[in-house]
């Protein structure tokens, strides 16, 4: 994938994203049921979730502080727990931050909803994959929307600075304070 400007430290958080896309996707293909148009619900979703750079930059802001709210909330820590460890969908983990009180309010409060907090990275992951693909020319996911892989193709540089995965944020110490943790 050509990224750029893109710096060593930015590979290294997509290559976090693309190990969430693949764990999310083997984990979730068995469960998964195909809709009429032959997709099943969760590339459906992602289908329809079209990328913004406000929505990015609303999500890694909201991500840091939900980690950082969790780490003062036992309760809401063993919610995202409770998520992070279910072998559900990513549709399934949207319903059950849902039914997490904290973790729900907390978005709520933040502006945000559970189904852009579950969507928006693995959107963001799948699209950037797509956009891998046909630089390679070989054949894109066909759920992946061609909005969104346009989006990755034009804020590579953005999306780039941003820790989507949350895989470094504890570790390289991130002062800039732009980067996001994740429960994945």
């Amino acid at each position: 994938m050509v990224m750029g400007n893109s710096t060593p430290r930015a590979l290294i958080h997509l290559c976090g994203l693309l190990a969430v896309l693949c764990m999310s996707t083997f984990c979730c293909a068995q469960s998964t049921k195909q809709t009429a148009d032959g997709l099943d619900p969760d590339e459906s979703a992602m289908h329809d979730f079209i990328l913004s750079l406000d929505k990015v930059n609303q999500y890694a802001a909201v991500s840091k502080k939900l980690h950082a709210s969790a780490a003062a909330d036992p309760v809401m820590a063993a919610e995202m727990k409770k998520v992070e460890d279910a072998d559900v969908t990513n549709l399934g983990k949207v319903a059950l931050i849902e039914k997490s009180p904290h973790t729900a309010a907390f978005l709520k409060a933040n502006g945000i909803t559970a189904r852009e907090f579950v969507l928006l990275p693995i959107t963001v992951v799948t699209a950037a994959i797509a956009a891998a693909a046909q630089d390679a020319k070989t054949k894109p996911p066909a759920f992946v929307n061609p909005l969104n892989v346009q989006f990755v193709r034009d804020h590579r540089a953005e999306l780039g600075k941003l820790e989507l995965s949350g895989a470094n944020s504890s570790r390289d110490g991130d002062s800039d304070g732009k980067g996001s943790d994740h429960r994945n």
